[in-house]
């Protein structure tokens, strides 16, 4: 699938110029660029974890959050970056499976 993100991609495993491929795309009106998006795959105690993100020492009386200039936060994680949203070219009647990402402490996105 990760071949057919560009035209020069897909042209060059099929050995079907990409002049070609681009013909038949304005000849053939099924194949078109489709988008996938990455959607977060949870685990079970995921979700009641994601509701205790920010601690009530946190938030003041009035439900204002507190400003966190005096914090330094350095993270890792950003040399795991994932895209979010990626194009590829297929026919309409092809299914583009989801791309499931478990987003946890070691290997969360960051884009």
């Amino acid at each position: 699938m990760f071949a057919r993100q560009t035209l020069r991609a897909l042209a060059a495993p099929s050995g079907v110029p990409k002049t070609t491929l681009v013909l038949h795309l304005k000849e053939e009106q099924q194949l078109r660029a489709r988008s996938s998006y990455v959607r977060p795959h949870l685990t079970a105690p995921a979700p009641s974890e994601a509701r205790h993100i920010l601690p009530p020492t946190n938030v003041t009386k009035n439900q204002v959050f507190a400003d966190m200039n005096s914090y330094i936060h350095v993270d890792e994680t950003w040399f795991f970056l994932t895209k979010v949203k990626m194009r590829f070219y297929a026919y309409e009647d092809e299914v583009i499976h989801p791309r499931l990402a478990s987003c946890g402490n070691d290997h969360s996105i960051k884009i």
